[in-house]
């Protein structure tokens, strides 16, 4: 059995072995065979230093300071107790090289470390690099990290953790893949103002797409933040488009958490200077036998399509540029009413208004607001006269032709329709001119009939049954609807002036 070669220095400077080829080839090289391959058997250079020495250095001004080529063990094995089992320092190019295999080939690690860190690379250079990795074969990874427990690839730093770039108008600076069902890339900040993931580029910041689910996807456990912020400074903060019949951006509250304020809505907009939400639809798209809406509001339960309210203005305002269509639009395809208001007044027309239907009217008779004499209460059902100044006061006498008819809304009567009424200073009640009304009779001179006229009375504010016609002509009130045995009492009649 040949003895090995060995050499030793006492020299710091000079070293123990040297080898030196003159035409282009290996200096020292280094040859293993046989035996399991264990520990660091079967290894073509083993580099071993105490203390914090190096194991193997290689220096190079513009090749490989350090280079191991392995068909299936390691090409370079270094071991330290406290320094770098490796170390390779290169002017221009790469300090440690490693290479596995055959070119194409799947099988060996050209560069493998153990330890707390199992390969370290630091960089000198502002622009360089402590670790590269590079596949220039196919489309395999450059550098690429696997564990079982922790994280395969960790990145820390003063700018950013991990950085990735790429060339490709398809493909991804960062890429993550997860197989089992989690997150493919995943972002956490432990300050208060940070940000997981951070989108920046000339093209979309954030990308996401996905052919099962969600393309991009924000949850947040905060009272006070959304799961999804988008801001912009000169365009809108988010967007949303769609290609199918579904919403571009679609808005839901399921109601599981709910508040003293209540549940919250699907889709909430404010604006400091403009319209909170705004919606709009490509002039003249037409889409089956309905127009679609630049803002559509659907209520699959009970309540409102569309809601608004508002402290200071309108609560629903509408706009139409179109002489044929109208600024707000209310109809109801289950038969029941097209538009509701409430409120006083319910509603107001400032203009012309068409009706091309019936227009029905729950209550029952048309009056029309007079001025009205003095301060003294006057209650529904008096019967009125008109006096010398064109004032109405309260009848006094009987058969006297200036009567003008009955305070409207005594009983369950109310005035359908109730003609000039307008904001004035003067006193004025509605006086109902045709249709059915309760009026005060006195039937102390002569029972009422139904279907006698009736005209004035000299018992103040009250009717009586016309007996005179002579005297009856020009101060009939109307008919009688209801009989009167005897004293004073209310009837509704028909109002007839005449």
């Amino acid at each position: 059995m040949s003895q090995p070669y060995e050499g030793d220095s006492a020299t710091r400077a000079v070293p123990g072995i040297t080898g030196k080829n003159t035409d282009g080839g290996v200096g020292i090289a280094g040859h293993a065979t046989g035996g399991p391959p264990i520990q660091v058997q079967k290894t073509g250079v083993l580099g071993d230093a105490d203390a914090d020495g190096t194991g193997v250095l290689g220096n190079s001004q513009s090749g490989v300071g350090v280079q191991g080529n392995a068909v299936n063990g390691l090409g370079v094995a270094g071991s330290s107790q406290s320094g770098a089992g490796v170390v390779g320092t290169s002017t221009n190019f790469t300090g440690v090289s490693g290479t596995s295999g055959q070119p194409g080939s799947s099988t060996g690690t050209g560069v493998s470390g153990t330890g707390r860190d199992g390969v370290h690379g630091v960089s000198s250079l502002p622009t360089g690099r402590g670790v590269w990795g590079e596949n220039s074969l196919g489309s395999g990874y450059g550098v690429s990290g696997y564990s079982i427990q922790g994280d395969g690839v960790f990145g820390q730093g003063g700018s950013n953790g991990v950085h990735g770039q790429t060339g490709s108008a398809t493909n991804s600076g960062v890429w993550g893949d997860n197989t089992g069902g989690g997150y493919g890339v995943s972002g956490y900040s432990l300050t208060g103002q940070g940000t997981g993931v951070y989108g920046r580029g000339n093209g979309p910041g954030v990308y996401g797409e996905s052919n099962l689910s969600d393309g991009v996807h924000g949850l947040s456990h905060s009272r006070a933040n959304p799961g999804v912020y988008g801001e912009s400074d000169t365009y809108e903060g988010v967007r949303g488009i769609s290609h199918s019949a579904h919403g571009a951006i679609v808005g839901i509250n399921d109601g599981k958490v709910i508040t003293v304020e209540g549940a919250g809505p699907g889709v909430y907009g404010t604006s400091a200077a403009s319209d909170g939400v705004k919606g709009s639809v490509f002039s003249g798209y037409v889409q089956g036998p309905a127009v679609v809406a630049g803002v559509w509001g659907e209520n699959t339960g009970t309540g409102a399509g569309v809601k608004g309210t508002s402290q200071g203005g309108d609560g629903v305002l509408g706009f139409s540029s179109a002489g044929g269509h109208a600024g707000v639009s209310a109809n109801n395809l289950g038969g029941g009413m097209g538009l509701y208001a409430s409120g006083n007044p319910a509603g107001h027309f400032q203009g012309n208004v068409e009706v091309t239907g019936d227009l029905c009217l729950v209550n029952q008779d048309c009056a029309e607001d007079f001025e009205v004499k003095g301060t003294e209460v006057i209650e529904p059902g008096t019967v009125m006269v008109i006096d010398k100044d064109g004032a109405l006061q309260i009848s006094e006498c009987a058969y006297d032709k200036r009567v003008a008819g009955v305070i409207s809304g005594a009983g369950n009567f109310k005035p359908a329709i109730i003609l000039g009424r307008q904001k004035s200073q003067e006193r004025t009640m509605p006086i109902a001119l045709v249709g059915r009304v309760y009026c005060k009779a006195d039937a102390s001179a002569s029972p009422i009939e139904v279907g006698d006229l009736l005209t004035t009375s000299s018992t103040a504010g009250y009717a009586m049954k016309a007996l005179d016609p002579l005297k009856s002509f020009g101060a009939v009130i109307g008919k009688a609807l209801r009989p009167l045995a005897t004293g004073l009492g209310l009837i509704p009649i028909l109002i007839a002036l005449q």
